[in-house]
């Protein structure tokens, strides 16, 4: 996938551009090329594009590098409302007439500077170096962007890439590993924003931009703050609000189709992703569509908890028969182990995949676009955090709203009595859990108890320190607004370091229409009221998609179970599970992180595991074992 890297050293010193040339090599890929590099005084940057838009013939690309007098800026990414900006930016004179997403990203950044980022509907990152002023710029859009880390030396070395292995080329710069954040990371807490696994290396979060002046430290501050301050643009009017949301996705998607070719979606039968599939159907009815669904076994060997479905393609067979433009394929399920592919991800990644249980589909999925023709493979993902967020809970967000009728209507003892669990002290509220069936409520250390991490490991990283924050993390209270928890996960779920891996393995550029700035901005400044009109939840995408996806889809209240045939593709491969613990056994980084003599007492559970005891299969042998191959790929890269 496209990327881009430079570097800015002291002003005494001569800029290197063999360092550049390594910076380059390191990120190079089957599916990008060398799209330029330049050193201009202490500074030296440099891009590489994506070639699949080469082959698919699209004339935007927003990855290289354009210099203007004293100005270098390199970016990777695309602008998705072109249609928009052009006109403003060609009457400014500060875009060529056939200039591409590359040439108008540079020109609103020299026409608005860094006001301007909220204009743009993308997924880009770039880096602007003013060499008249020493001054250099680092963005990453939002909710979306292409990774991007950055590398703050003691000798006055500043430098950044896409990867961490684009700043590991560099000479003198090793990885070292931050064992504080891989604890935390065992018991799924992610850290501070700018943290990494690395010691030495810092992530710049989505919808930041981060400024260095001279040689002074980088200063990185957030550009977008969306939320309930801006004012709804459709009132209180639940009908009017659909509809425009329904108008607001459909752009949307069509803006995020390719002009050429077939696209393809990751279709799972819910209600975000067959959003996604029945607007790109009807929007674009002689266009190929193709959706791609996962079909587990019926033999999968879990128990399916109350409220959740594990087969939903009835639902995508009802889309497909409203919509004659939608090609489903429904893949079949995989009999392969578990981690079969996780190497490569993993290396692809510098980190554990923590997906692990859903990456064989969607690594057929990938390969079979690609074979198919397709460039742009289409999702629902963060559409729970958009236009298809519950709204809060009802009552309380009448009360705050001043709204009586609401409170009228949503008036009951289970309402009251949900209500009142915001006001229940930590102890009382996880008993209260506890009696209605919550996994990790019942225990006193949950965060150990599901997690493969080494108790003297987790010792010398004082993860108790982290209970209150684990609790607050996977046993929330339900907010009474939920749109700062939104935000918040919206900013924390950053999806660019995973779809690059996938695009740089595939070929196939992912994309997320639900979680474009203009949804988000829409549906995180309008009432909570208005996503549970009636006491329904999820109602203004329900209301939105009405007539576009079938009765079924709109008034299921289940939740499809992700990677539920995990359990039975352990089941089936004993011996490859053997030789992962075997290999753990002699990896000096895997005895002092992994609590290793745990999960070889997991495996002869296997046969006999019951749903109860499925949550801490997933978190001790499952993740376990995808951060073992992290810890094995570190090994093999010289971190001790």
């Amino acid at each position: 996938m496209s990327s881009i890297f430079g570097y800015v050293r002291r002003t005494a010193a001569a800029p290197d551009e063999g360092d550049l040339v390594r910076m380059d090599l390191a990120l190079a890929g089957p599916f990008n090329r060398d799209a330029g590099r330049t050193v201009q005084g202490q500074a030296g940057l440099g891009a590489r594009a994506w070639t699949i838009h080469d082959k698919a013939g699209a004339a935007a690309t927003g990855s290289g590098i354009r210099i203007d007098g004293s100005i270098v800026f390199a970016a990777t990414g695309r602008v998705d409302n072109r249609r928009t900006l052009l006109p403003q930016l060609q009457r400014s004179g500060c875009l060529p007439p056939d200039g591409n997403d590359l040439d108008l990203l540079f020109a609103a950044y020299r026409q608005w500077g860094i006001d301007g980022l909220d204009r743009i509907a993308g997924c880009y990152a770039f880096a602007v170096w003013h060499a008249d002023t020493r001054r250099l710029v680092l963005v990453r859009s939002a909710p979306v962007a292409p990774p991007l880390y950055y590398h703050q030396g003691g000798d006055g070395l500043f430098a950044f890439a896409t990867m961490p292995r684009g700043l590991f080329a560099l000479p003198g710069l090793t990885r070292r590993l931050d064992r504080r954040i891989l604890a935390m990371n065992l018991i799924r807490l992610s850290g501070p924003d700018e943290a990494t696994l690395y010691q030495d290396v810092r992530r710049l979060p989505t919808g930041c931009v981060l400024v260095r002046q001279g040689d002074a430290p980088p200063v990185v501050e957030s550009w977008w703050r969306p939320g309930p301050g801006a004012p709804s643009p459709t009132g209180d009017d639940a009908e009017g609000f659909a509809a425009a949301l329904r108008d607001l996705m459909a752009q949307v998607v069509v803006e995020q189709m390719p002009e050429t070719g077939p696209t393809a979606m990751l279709l799972s039968g819910g209600l975000d992703s067959t959003a996604i599939a029945a607007l790109a159907a009807s929007s674009r009815p002689g266009r190929a569509l193709i959706g791609f669904t996962h079909v587990p076994r019926p033999d999968a060997g879990v128990t399916i908890p109350s409220g959740w479905n594990l087969d939903e393609s009835s639902h995508v067979k009802a889309i497909a028969a409203l919509h004659p433009n939608l090609d489903s394929r429904l893949l079949p399920p995989s009999m392969g182990y578990f981690l079969d592919g996780a190497d490569a991800i993993t290396r692809m990644q510098e980190r554990h995949f923590s997906n692990i249980g859903n990456l064989a589909w969607m690594s057929a999925a990938a390969e079979e676009a690609r074979e198919s023709g397709v460039r742009v493979m289409l999702t629902g993902t963060q559409g729970n955090l958009t236009a298809s967020r519950n709204g809060g809970l009802p009552l309380v967000v009448a009360l705050l709203e001043g709204r009586w009728h609401g409170i009228a209507r949503h008036l009951s003892l289970h309402a009251a009595l949900s209500a009142g669990l915001l006001l229940l002290p930590d102890v009382l509220r996880r008993w209260q859990q506890g009696l209605r069936g919550h996994p990790f409520a019942a225990i006193r250390k949950p965060w150990r108890h599901f997690s493969a991490i080494n108790p003297a490991f987790a010792k010398t990283q004082d993860i108790d320190d982290l209970g209150r924050e684990w609790l607050e993390t996977y046993l929330p209270r339900s907010p009474a607004d939920e749109r700062p928890a939104l935000l918040h996960h919206l900013r924390r779920q950053d999806l660019g370091l995973t779809d690059h891996a996938l695009t740089s393995l595939h070929g196939v550029e992912y994309r997320h229409p639900l979680a474009d700035i203009r949804i988000a901005r829409f549906c995180l400044s309008a009432p909570n009221g208005l996503f549970h009109a009636d006491g329904q939840p999820r109602s203004a995408i329900r209301a939105a998609l009405r007539g576009l996806l079938p009765d079924s889809v709109l008034s299921n209240r289940l939740r499809g179970l992700q990677g539920g045939d995990v359990l039975l593709r352990m089941r089936s491969h004993p011996n490859n599970l053997a030789a992962d613990l075997d290999r753990l056994e002699g990896s000096a980084l895997g005895r002092e992180i992994l609590d290793l003599p745990r999960m070889r007492a997991a495996m002869p559970r296997l046969s006999d595991m019951d749903g109860a005891a499925v949550p801490i299969l997933t978190s001790l042998l499952v993740f376990g074992l995808s951060m073992g191959r992290f810890l094995c790929w570190l090994e093999d890269e010289g971190v001790q």
